[in-house]
């Protein structure tokens, strides 16, 4: 004999002899496998089934299938422009359709999920953000404990980790641990903000003049000079300002008044040029002082 559950899960046989019996459900599509129990009459509950023995004029109640709906773990990926660990976005339209104006989504970075479910089973499941908004998931979970973790983007600094709604969380570095995602969870929203690394400015002729097609490039295969950098702002180099207080800084750029045009054949440190350009300047002086 076969069945069908009613909108409320119900479900029932009658007319039955004494006997033994076993009931027996088909796994629903779209709920994880929950638990069995018999009821008022006894019986022995298993995985999808229910065995049982009853006599005439009996009526047996309370024998449950159980099952789970899916929970599911989100978020995004993007790069942090403002360092406030806020995912700032914004759905636009545009002559080519619609599009995501705002903060840019970083796509192919690897998130991994691990953990324990409430079956004492490990779980282990790894995701590539993709689309327009560097979204990942993963989806069908049970309930149980479990960590999702980033793995660091090339050429990113590391951001701002921000939880998102409806589930607890606890936040470390690149890592959202969720002590007990319950059934049917949906937690969204749990991004890792990057930041970019690396140098920008402008070419400009004048105050207000910017000049483009400029060419700016870090020249391969140079290890960064110890350069000087003067304070307070003074134009051109030690050796054109022998008297005022420089400091030295790492930089690839060239400050002003020094030769971009070569590669140093030789590499000493801003005290050292200070000290050449000063004691280069005494001697200039002296010889263009006038005898007593």
């Amino acid at each position: 004999m076969t069945t069908t559950t009613t909108s409320a899960g119900f479900f029932s046989f009658g007319n039955l002899e004494a006997g033994t019996y076993r009931i027996r459900e088909i796994q629903p599509v779209g709920y994880l496998d929950g638990r069995e129990q018999a009821g008022n009459l006894g019986g022995t509950a298993g995985n999808d089934v229910i065995d049982l023995t009853f006599s005439a004029a009996q009526y047996g109640t309370g024998y449950t299938f159980g099952e789970l709906a899916p929970a599911r773990l989100s978020g995004h990926v993007y790069n942090d422009l403002n360092d406030n660990g806020l995912y700032e976005y914004s759905l636009a339209f545009g002559e080519g359709g619609p599009y995501y104006s705002g903060e840019p989504a970083l796509a192919g970075v690897i998130v991994v999920l691990t953990g324990v479910d409430d079956l004492g089973a490990s779980q282990r499941q790894t995701a590539t953000t993709s689309g327009l908004t560097g979204d990942y998931a993963f989806s069908g979970l049970r309930p149980g404990a479990y960590t999702v973790s980033e793995q660091q983007p090339s050429g990113y600094a590391d951001g701002k980790d921000t939880p998102g709604c409806c589930v607890a969380s606890v936040v470390s570095n690149d890592q959202f641990r969720f002590e007990a995602l319950a059934a049917g969870a949906d937690a969204q929203h749990f991004n890792f903000g990057e930041r970019r690394s690396g140098i920008a400015g402008t070419v400009r002729a004048g105050p207000y003049s910017g000049i483009g097609g400029a060419v700016v490039r870090r020249p391969t295969g140079w290890a960064p000079l110890s350069l000087a950098t003067c304070s307070p702002a003074r134009t051109g180099s030690p050796k054109h300002n022998p008297r005022a207080t420089w400091t030295a800084s790492k930089a690839w750029a060239i400050s002003a008044g020094w030769s971009a045009a070569r590669r140093p054949t030789t590499t000493r440190s801003a005290a050292s040029r200070i000290s050449r350009a000063s004691s280069a300047t005494a001697t200039s002086s002296m010889k263009s002082r006038p005898p007593a």
